[in-house]
């Protein structure tokens, strides 16, 4: 019997599939998907840059194998007569600070045939498709029920249909949800919090050993005082205007994405990032 190690040495096929790994920056507009994120202060450092993060194979296999799942679904529910569309539509939120594509919408459904709903649509392991199972988006996938509320607001619609594949054995969870406006406007208010503040935000948890905190791209930054990366962003002389668009008020004008990540000789951290200093 072969032993597991024997794979992970190098030069072997699983080796060589697994290897690949890049570490950027975030995308760099702050996007609806995100704004569940329960922890304000990862949400926060991710606007200004405070580290790379990073992408391997199997995240990237993830993304893929949810690609495949939307093209299955987009043929199966064209094929029962339903009207799909939208798909990657760019939506805009906060005057255009908050920005995001949803997975399209569909319209013909037996539960409300003549309504328009936003759909979104995810791939799940078999542990949290059966947890979805048991308790629906909002409490199982707080994230998810965040993500199509804001979607919804965006399009001015009033329902979104919610479809979940097993990975296991391709089973679906599908679930309609009414719009809550009264949750959209304080899930919005967090949002601007993230924006403005010339504070850090709380943090999730004060224990690094938090399960959530274990796998955070910034953990050390945010419980070490480990020095944030040097970005324009986080100098005081930027500021931001919406989507990927930073201004500096020294240079007087709109910083390009490679500006934004490489500081100039003027540049001088913002207060709240002083207990850390820079790198």
């Amino acid at each position: 019997m072969v032993g597991i190690v024997k794979f992970l040495e190098p030069n072997t096929t699983k080796h060589n599939l697994d290897k690949k790994s890049t570490k950027d920056f975030p995308r760099g507009y702050p996007g609806i998907s995100g704004v569940g994120e329960p922890c304000l202060r990862k949400r926060q450092l991710e606007h200004y840059f405070a580290e790379k993060g990073e992408i391997n194979a199997r995240t990237q296999r993830i993304f893929s194998v949810g690609h495949l799942f939307e093209e299955i679904f987009y043929k199966e529910a064209r094929e029962e007569g339903y009207e799909v569309w939208g798909d990657q539509q760019d939506l805009e939120l906060l005057d255009g600070k908050l920005g995001g594509h949803c997975d399209g919408m569909i319209k013909g459904i037996p539960e409300a045939p003549k309504t328009t709903h936003v759909l979104e649509l995810k791939t799940m392991n078999d542990k949290a498709w059966k947890d979805v199972l048991r308790n629906q988006v909002k409490k199982s996938k707080p994230v998810y029920y965040c993500q199509v509320q804001l979607y919804m607001k965006a399009l001015k619609l009033d329902r979104a249909l919610f479809v979940a594949i097993n990975k296991n054995d391709c089973q679906y969870y599908v679930e309609r949800i009414k719009s809550d406006n009264e949750y959209v406007k304080e899930q919005l208010n967090r949002t601007v919090d993230v924006f403005e503040s010339e504070m850090l935000l709380p943090r999730i948890s004060e224990r690094r050993s938090y399960y959530a905190c274990g796998w955070c791209t910034y953990k050390s930054i945010c419980h070490e005082n480990t020095p944030i990366r040097k970005t324009c962003r986080s100098c005081i002389a930027s500021n931001y205007v919406k989507g990927m668009t930073w201004n500096c008020w020294l240079k007087k004008k709109d910083l390009t994405r490679a500006e934004q990540i490489d500081a100039c000789e003027k540049y001088q951290i913002q207060t709240m990032f002083e207990p850390n200093g820079c790198r």
